[in-house]
């Protein structure tokens, strides 16, 4: 009942660790199936319901490593194939 209810500090960062351990999980898959946004409905999910100031940081950090891995198969995608 705490957890789902986020009554205190600490069932509040469990949850935030859950929220981020399934975002961690799709970009995983995402970057192992080079399919990058495949997963969005995830990030989209939890957006904005991170509370925990740390467990933030590392979302804006996942959220960086996933707009590069993102910007860098889009650059492979639009080079031409070497003949």
């Amino acid at each position: 009942m705490e957890y789902e209810n986020q009554q205190t500090k600490e069932a509040i960062l469990v949850k935030d660790l859950d929220r981020f351990d399934m975002i961690c999980q799709a970009f995983e898959y995402e970057e192992s199936r080079n399919k990058p946004l495949a997963l969005q409905e995830f990030f989209d999910a939890t957006e904005g319901r991170f509370k925990h100031p740390e467990v933030k940081r590392w979302v804006e950090e996942l959220k960086q490593k996933r707009a590069q891995f993102s910007s860098s198969v889009a650059g492979k995608e639009d080079k031409p194939l070497s003949s």
